[in-house]
């Protein structure tokens, strides 16, 4: 990012909040599908299999459709502000006096200090 203007790096860290924020998604979405999928899988065969497998399935599927409730929220709700932080500064960008510009470019500084440094 070194030599990049303001936009440019606003344009990275709104990419990376979308980003984390699809993955975070995703993921959830594909432990719920799993999860339907072993209790379809269940109830579907059934009957061609023995009991303790049966509650085995209903175990594993309804394990992976539970998991989702430990999806950190707080994280998903934490990028989607900072992707609108983001939206707004960059906006502001474009029609701000000098000053301010060096006001966001100096955030946008921070930012990406905090980010580097952990």
């Amino acid at each position: 990012m070194a030599g990049d203007s303001t936009a440019d790096q606003l344009d990275g860290l709104m990419e990376t909040q979308a980003r984390t924020i699809r993955w975070y998604l995703g993921y959830t979405i594909s432990l719920f599908v799993i999860g339907l999928l072993v209790l379809c899988a269940m109830f579907a065969f059934g009957k061609f299999f023995p009991s303790e497998l049966l509650k085995t399935m209903l175990g594993l599927g309804g394990g992976f459709v539970a998991s989702i409730s430990i999806l950190p929220l707080k994280e998903v709700n934490a990028a989607r502000d900072r992707l609108t932080v983001y939206r707004k500064l960059r906006f502001t960008l474009g029609s701000c006096p000098d000053a301010e510009k060096k006001k966001i470019d100096t955030l946008v500084w921070d930012v990406i200090r905090k980010i580097a440094i952990g």
